[in-house]
């Protein structure tokens, strides 16, 4: 069949036999028809062998089917020789064919694929040539934002070419003119950003003082800007960000923050036909506190005039609409807000509580100031920290007046010692009763209350008022220096007792009284640091006006007073402690402050209690755990320096090396020596510890270091076991420096001393004869036997008598007894 004849009976033809048909290599039959039919014949022939097998293995009957069974093999046969022959004519002829004809469209295909991708590249590489070509005239024209979008428009192009290619020439050329285009709008850009906001800045380095600052300006150009533009075109190319964050450090440093620290500094705007100026000027007013009504009008005027200059347009390039200060705000904001806090409302802070009434007004300018800021887009959300911080202003008066506090109470104690001043039951304020009382005395003002303590002591337990009466000085303090063989005795412990006996008895007698003497719990005169005094009415201050404050600066107040004391006993053993171990005038000082306080604090709950919020007002109001640990740091000050004292006194009566030998000339001048310089250390001491400390300890104190030197004499001169006439007359003589110099010293040494008795024994038992020393014995009953065993009395008189029957009989007489 020829290529052009059609199928016969209008029969479709296959795609196989079109292909043969094209091709020229269509035998007569089709193969389609042909396989139909062979297949058909093949159905046929297979019923019939299903139908020959069945009838032989029927029940039927057997019968002769030898003529059928061979005329069905030679079907079969017939069928198997066609479908191999045609199955060859496939093989042979059509496959390889259609395999060609298959590998031929593919490359058909894929040259169509290559084509369109040439002609896809050909229209970006115009594109991209016309941008390029564009571009320049575009920068001509300061049309920033169309230059940005082709930039844009240009890169994406490039990006989008396939990889493959992209090595030649021309693209490596195109990238290098997209890279100096961009780079050439760029610098357009900036030149012209900072051409139209133009700052003149200090040159000078410091910028601490408000003159330095009266030479900023900011020049906003009107004239032919092309701000809008540039802020588009940025926005676009995504370089905005970083200019307004630059431009609001700026805002902040040269302008924002001067107008919050400098109150003498404000505003100044200029305007012409093409420029707006905003610069710093000094405020005539001369105003020197900040004001944060004053500042908040201040920035608002600088923020209306750029929110003027910075107006959103929007452009014929499809750019979205840009808010300057919508963006300037993420920036600016932040650290604005910081400052202001910082430099402004926190300065503005009042000091007393009726300013703090009066603070209502800041936070209503501090509302106003950031309702306006929100309408100038600067702030998205209200309220923001500022107002936050404002409306705690009763915490932040707390806080500051506690650091405030904190800071003056450290400054005293850090105070030099040695400023002293005199106080007495007349300026006792642990005597007054309410908070009204104490602020009259604090202002000089004397109180007309007769016996207030009798008021304040039915708030505490009178048994602990008598024990801690009784030892308020040193009761603690004498017991540790048993071990050193200083016995003071319990001075206020005896004196308390004498005086007041008759008011414990009656107070032991009946409960139902509830009166004590008004001197009963007086502070003893004495002097005390001035620091610490005004350290006492600091603290007395800040309790009088934690009573009119509301619950939370009350707390604070109460609160800080206790870290005053807290850091009383941190701060000043540490900061003093050289000279407080080297000069004993300070370590006296030192004990006085300490006793002085814990005298104050015993009763400052109970003056305050009363009028200070719940729940500080229903218990919780003490200081009296602070009393043990004052009391401490001053009992160990004066107790430390008494050892001091006493280790060098007894050094100096051991440098004379024992009192043999006193005739001797030497001997005698060494011992003389040392006794005087004993005496003048200790005259020193009175003279720097008289009137300074309490007069009953001042006795006791000098008392005990001059009892422990006349122990150690007395101990040497017993130990001596030979003495003759001429020794014990100087030795007499020597001791008796001591009993002349004493009263100088003490009125009455016999009190203040407890050996004193003892000391004077001994030197009349140098001069007396041994009658007189056997009757002053009086068998154990005589004033030796109060001061002397039998044995010491006996050395002494072995030392002092040659060995006669005389001397036999006494000592046997004093051994009896």
């Amino acid at each position: 069949m020829a290529a052009t004849e059609k199928p016969l009976g209008g029969v479709k033809t296959s795609l196989v036999t079109d292909v043969l048909q094209k091709t020229g290599q269509l035998e007569q039959e089709d193969f389609n028809k042909c396989a139909t039919k062979m297949l058909k014949k093949a159905e046929e022939v297979k019923a019939e062998v299903f139908n020959t097998i069945y009838k032989e293995y029927s029940y039927a009957g057997f019968q002769d089917l030898s003529s059928s069974t061979s005329e069905l093999n030679w079907k079969v046969s017939s069928l198997l020789k066609e479908i191999d022959a045609t199955t060859k004519k496939v093989k042979g002829s059509i496959l390889p064919d259609l395999d060609a004809a298959a590998e031929e469209h593919a490359n058909l295909v894929q040259q169509l694929k290559e084509t369109d991708m040439v002609r896809v590249i050909l229209i970006r590489l115009g594109k991209i040539h016309l941008g390029l070509e564009t571009l320049p005239g575009t920068l001509k024209s300061k049309a920033f934002c169309k230059a940005a979008k082709l930039l844009e428009d240009v890169k994406e192009d490039l990006e989008h070419v396939p990889r493959a290619g992209q090595e030649g020439k021309i693209f490596i050329a195109l990238r290098e003119e997209l890279r100096r285009l961009s780079i050439q709008l760029v610098n357009k850009l900036d030149t012209t950003w900072n051409n139209c906001l133009l700052w003149s800045i200090p040159t000078s380095s410091s910028l601490d003082s408000a003159h330095a600052h009266l030479k900023t300006q900011l020049k906003l150009c009107t004239y032919g800007s092309e701000i809008t533009e540039v802020i588009n075109a940025l926005a676009f190319l995504g370089r905005l960000e970083q200019k307004l964050k630059i431009f609001g450090k700026k805002l902040i440093q040269f302008i924002f923050r001067p107008l919050i620290i400098f109150p003498n500094l404000k505003v100044s705007v200029e305007k012409d036909k093409e420029d707006i100026t905003i610069s710093l000027v000094r405020d005539t007013t001369k105003c020197k506190i900040v004001e944060p009504g004053k500042v908040y009008s201040k920035i608002i005027e600088v923020l209306e005039v750029l929110c003027t200059y910075f107006t959103p347009s929007q452009d014929n390039s499809g750019l979205p609409k840009i808010s300057i200060l919508q963006y300037l705000g993420n920036f600016l904001w932040p650290a604005l807000s910081e400052d202001l806090i910082k430099d402004c409302l926190a300065k503005s802070i009042p000091n007393t509580s009726a300013q703090l009434e009066k603070y209502q007004e800041v936070i209503s300018q501090t509302e106003k100031f950031e309702e306006e800021l929100h309408q100038l887009e600067i702030v998205d959300k209200l309220p923001s920290s500022l107002t936050k911080y404002a409306k705690d202003v009763g915490v932040h008066f707390g806080n500051k007046k506690c650091q405030d506090l904190l800071v003056t109470a450290r400054d005293l104690m850090k105070d030099d010692i040695y400023n002293t001043v005199m106080v007495d039951r007349f300026t006792d304020t642990a005597l007054l009763v309410t908070p009204q009382e104490i602020q009259e005395a604090l202002l000089g003002k004397k109180s007309k209350v007769k016996n207030p303590v009798n008021t304040v002591l039915k708030a505490i337990n009178h048994n602990y008022l008598l024990v801690y009466n009784a030892h308020f000085f040193h009761a603690e303090l004498i017991l540790t220096w048993q071990p050193l063989a200083i016995r003071l005795p319990s001075s206020y412990m005896e004196y308390y007792w004498i005086c007041h006996q008759q008011e414990i008895s009656e107070l032991t007698k009946s409960d139902q009284e509830e009166t004590l003497s008004e001197f009963t719990f007086n502070f003893p005169t004495c002097r005390i640091s001035e620091s610490t005094k005004k350290l006492m009415d600091l603290a007395y201050s800040t309790l009088i006006e934690a009573t009119t404050s509301p619950f939370q600066t009350a707390v604070q107040l109460f609160y800080t007073v206790r870290n005053v004391f807290e850091l009383y006993c941190s701060v000043v053993p540490a900061y003093h402690q050289d000279n407080l171990a080297t000069l004993p005038q300070l370590s006296a000082l030192h004990h006085n402050n300490c006793m002085y306080i814990s005298h104050l604090l015993m009763t400052a709950g109970h003056q305050f209690s009363a009028q200070l919020p719940e729940p500080l007002g229903v218990g919780t109001v003490t200081f009296m755990d602070l009393v043990p640990t004052v009391r401490e740091i001053g009992e160990k000050c004066l107790f430390e320096q008494l050892k001091r004292q006493r280790s060098q006194l007894l050094s100096t009566i051991r440098a004379a090396e024992g009192f043999a030998d006193a005739n001797e000339d030497h001997r005698s001048s060494q011992i003389e020596r040392a006794l005087k310089q004993v005496l003048h250390q200790l005259s020193h001491l009175s003279k720097i510890w008289k009137g300074v400390l309490p007069e009953d300890l001042y006795y006791h104190s000098l008392g005990a270091l001059l009892d422990a030197v006349i122990q150690e004499i007395t101990n040497e001169v017993l130990k001596l076991e030979d003495l003759s006439s001429d020794e014990a007359h100087q030795l007499n003589f020597l001791l008796n420096v001591v009993i002349n110099k004493a009263p100088e010293l003490f009125p009455d040494p016999s009190t203040a001393i407890p050996h004193w008795s003892r000391y004077s024994q001994l030197i009349s038992i140098l001069e007396s004869s041994l009658q007189e020393i056997t009757d002053s014995w009086g068998n154990g009953n005589g004033p030796l036997a109060q001061d002397f065993s039998a044995g010491e009395i006996r050395n002494l008189i072995r030392a002092l008598f040659q060995n006669t029957d005389r001397r036999a009989a006494a000592l046997a007489k004093i051994k009896a007894s």
